[in-house]
């Protein structure tokens, strides 16, 4: 047992009362015989057991576990739910599931779920594999990006065009994989390009009659022999007319005609050398960035919002929201705005606001701009969540890969650099690739994590030997301390996907298999 002395009714011997000195003569006060009731107090003493010690000591830390603990789930679901955001990866990762994916399926994320989008659609956790719902909806499926959807009325569902030519329906599907909303869509034969994003049909068409064939041959003669500024002369694209329509009701939002015209390297397609070269005056394109729709093909280009509005005079090149109204606008020119819902600008950084491609949930804290025109050779500027300054440095920076709360990883040619987003020092510096360059960034807290692609001329002659066999593709992990590589690993399909980081899990879709890394 510990003993507790308790003094605090004991007096010292010489403190002074009310009624003078106390601590002298204080038995004869109380008559002969008889103590006081101060003093037969004055020496009380109690006990504590020792059980009752450890017990509160016990209680004192499991609160700061638990407070720990809860602040690193915290973290973890904070990271998780950011773009390129891991679960604890430090070692080199193995396939720990892996299931079939058609050789032409897509691989897309939905909260936490992953999607195979081939003939139909498959749900599974990319945790474990597992089936949660399959919806059978026919040949060449495709389903509009969850991701970029940048919808909060499309976060509940999922809109898909299904079938082919003159025979494709839109098809809504729910959580749980169930159809909610059907409709056959009367497609112009003429339709070179349809597709979903978020809930909007997308197509383009070309206006006009088709170039002639024989007017094909002489341009592809001049393209042949390099006289690619002649092409003006021989060939005229058509208009297109992109129109933008609710999924599912199928009634116009926006229509808008591009006038061809400008720029017609997109008509001369090279696919192995000049004996090859292709003549395509009617090819289009449709393309999703994290909040636009590009169109673009022969002589035609525009960029839209996701409400199908256009950009107009095609300045700006993207869009990126940040929530409550506001968006990020750049231009073709490098320059950055930020905008409210109403398009009033909220703040001229003067300069490009680059944006990482992996963050552990806290990127906005710190917001990273270089200087417009001098991305490789200018400064570099941070600013707060109050947009003001915090420090600058002369070197500038071509690209963000990760962003956490201290360290921002970028690539400043020809280097990869670890920054300390406090004060702007350098902290490590590692060689990029020479012979490859980095398309995808992942951080799990602790590592950049990036995909390298390596391209390598073929030594083959044969035609049949495909373009995908010479390209490689490596994870590679830096630490975010000091830049030493923890790991990397080559993956089996150089020519595939990047993988998605989806619910804290790396899943890859390569050579007819969809898999999680970890």
């Amino acid at each position: 047992m510990f003993e507790l002395v308790d003094t605090a009714s004991e007096p010292p011997r010489d403190a002074t009362g009310p009624d003078g000195p106390v601590g002298e003569d204080v038995a004869d006060a109380a008559g002969p015989g008889e103590a006081p009731a101060d003093a037969r107090r004055s020496s009380r003493r109690r006990t504590v057991p020792r059980w009752a010690l450890v017990a509160g000591a016990l209680g004192i830390v499991g609160v700061l576990f638990t407070g720990a603990r809860l602040h690193s789930q915290h973290l973890e679901a904070q990271r998780v739910a950011a773009p390129g955001g891991l679960l604890p990866m430090s070692t080199a990762p193995a396939s720990l599931w892996s299931a079939p994916a058609d050789v032409g399926s897509t691989l897309l994320a939905w909260d936490d779920l992953a999607l195979v989008v081939g003939d139909g659609v498959r749900a599974l956790d990319p945790a474990t594999g597992e089936v949660r719902w399959q919806a059978d909806l026919g040949t060449a499926t495709q389903c509009g990006d969850p991701e970029r959807a940048g919808e909060e009325r499309w976060s509940d569902q999922l809109v898909c065009l299904a079938g082919e030519a003159d025979a494709r329906e839109v098809v809504v599907l729910d959580r749980d994989g169930e159809v909610v909303a059907q409709r056959s869509v009367d497609a112009d034969p003429t339709d070179l390009a349809a597709t979903v994003f978020g809930d909007l049909l997308v197509s383009a068409t070309r206006l006009g009659e088709p170039v002639p064939v024989e007017k094909l041959d002489e341009v592809q003669v001049a393209a042949l022999t390099g006289e690619i500024d002649g092409l003006a002369s021989r060939l005229r694209p058509r208009d297109v007319r992109v129109v933008f329509e609710d999924a599912r009701s199928g009634e116009v939002v926006e229509e808008t005609v591009l006038e061809a015209g400008g720029d017609l390297t997109a008509c001369v397609v090279v696919n192995d050398g000049l004996d090859s070269i292709e003549v395509e005056p009617d090819r289009l394109d449709v393309s999703q960035g994290p909040a636009t729709i590009r169109v673009s093909g022969c002589g035609v280009g525009g960029t839209f919002g996701l409400d199908g509005r256009p950009f107009e005079g095609g300045e700006v090149q993207e869009v990126r929201p940040l929530g409550d109204g506001k968006v990020v606008l750049t231009g073709s020119q490098g320059r950055s705005t930020v905008v409210d819902a109403a398009g009033e600008t909220l703040w001229d950084p003067d300069g490009t606001i680059l944006e990482p491609m992996a963050s552990d949930g806290t990127a906005d804290a710190t917001t990273l701009v270089s200087k417009p025109g001098s991305v490789i050779n200018g400064a570099l500027r941070a600013f707060d969540s109050d947009r003001e300054p915090l420090w600058s440095s002369g070197d500038g920076v071509w690209q963000v890969l990760v962003q956490t709360a201290g360290t921002a990883v970028v690539v400043r040619s020809p280097d990869v650099v670890g920054i300390d987003l406090t004060t702007g020092d350098e902290l490590w510096t590692t060689e990029s690739p020479e012979d490859g360059f980095i398309d995808a960034a992942y951080t799990d807290g602790t590592h950049a994590i990036v995909r390298i692609l390596r391209y390598r001329e073929s030594e083959s002659d044969d035609p049949s030997t495909p373009w995908g066999s010479d390209v490689t593709a490596t994870l590679v992990a830096w630490d975010l301390a000091d830049g030493s590589r923890a790991w990397s690993v080559r993956l089996t399909d150089g020519y595939g996907d990047a993988p998605l980081a989806i619910d804290g899990s790396l899943v890859v879709k390569q050579e007819g298999t969809v898999s999680r890394l970890g």
